[in-house]
């Protein structure tokens, strides 16, 4: 009986409270098709990820910007999907 008022009141507590939003980060590996790589194993694609700039933008002699560059995204949807907020800058 002790253990089933224990669990429920953990059930309780972790349901007022919820993880905050954290931004991660990850590298774009790949444009034109969007592949950002988040750790070691996943890699997000266009259907993952939305985002405030267009990582497609080329420089004059065509070459893409944000290749390589590494940004900074929030996880939505239960970390199904990623909203891209900027690349981070060094220095």
């Amino acid at each position: 009986m002790n253990n089933a008022v224990e669990a429920l009141a953990q059930m309780l507590k972790s349901r007022d409270n919820p993880k905050p939003f954290e931004p991660v980060f990850g590298t774009v590996e790949e444009l034109p098709e969007l592949k950002i790589r988040r750790g070691t194993k996943v890699v997000l694609t266009n259907a993952h990820c939305t985002s405030l700039l267009n990582l497609r933008q080329q420089d004059i002699e065509g070459n893409y910007i944000y290749l390589k560059k590494t940004v900074a995204m929030l996880p939505y949807n239960n970390n199904n999907n990623y909203l891209v907020l900027g690349v981070v800058q060094n220095g």
